[in-house]
């Protein structure tokens, strides 16, 4: 589910980036073999330091108390080059943000291809770790987990020694397929995340607004309008 946690931003063009491992911005190159067409100067190697710049050409706002955590896709991965996180205040913020990738080696040439994810974005509780309250307790204090635990355990156990006898796969998928240590299914296990897609709105329609001259305009006159 971790993949489909999110929406995901496409890159808006193809493109190829290498670093010399300079600070110097410059010193990331960026090849656009198509050219950049009206995308021009939306990615880009703004901070330096090996970082790649993706210029989000939205405005986002969320309902109050909420961000958005912006990272790389789920569980994707390029060589020579990685996702950078951020946490966005996007309930109040009149202001856009930016994607930015880190290259971790000098030398390496990457691709991005149009329409290759390049971001996800996930609506965040920017109060929800600090609300949080942890402690740590001995598992006995819950006889049922303590004992669904060792149930497990015993388990795991007795089929990690018949995959080393017999050559059976050693994992379970007790949890893959929702199913609690006794063989029971758990209610609240989910296989998927259904995400709306964002709804684009009608244009507004154009409003008239009547205005009158400082003078009276005569009985009768139509009122101007813009």
């Amino acid at each position: 589910m971790a993949n489909q946690a999110g929406w995901v931003l496409g890159c808006p063009l193809s493109f190829s980036a290498s670093w010399d491992g300079s600070d110097d911005p410059d010193h990331l190159r960026l090849c656009f073999a198509g050219g950049e067409g009206r995308n021009i100067g939306q990615i880009s190697s703004h901070f330096g330091c090996g970082i790649l710049t993706f210029s989000v050409p939205w405005l986002f706002r969320t309902s109050p108390g909420i961000g958005l955590l912006v990272r790389g896709p789920s569980n994707s991965f390029k060589d020579g080059i990685a996702p950078l996180d951020g946490l966005v205040e996007t309930d109040w913020a009149p202001y856009t943000f930016t994607m930015n990738w880190r290259f971790t080696r000098p030398g390496a040439e990457v691709r991005f291809k149009e329409g290759e994810p390049v971001c996800m974005i996930a609506p965040y509780p920017l109060d929800l770790l600090e609300s949080v309250q942890t402690r740590i307790e001995a598992i006995e204090r819950n006889p049922v987990l303590h004992e669904d635990f060792l149930r497990f355990r015993e388990s795991r156990q007795a089929r990690l020694e018949q995959a080393a006898t017999t050559g059976a796969p050693p994992w379970q998928k007790d949890y893959h397929r929702g199913h609690r240590p006794d063989g029971t299914p758990a209610s609240e296990h989910r296989l998927s995340l259904k995400l709306a897609a964002f709804r684009e709105e009608l244009p507004v329609p154009r409003v008239r607004i009547a205005w009158q001259d400082q003078a009276p305009a005569p009985p009768g006159t139509p009122a101007r309008g813009v």
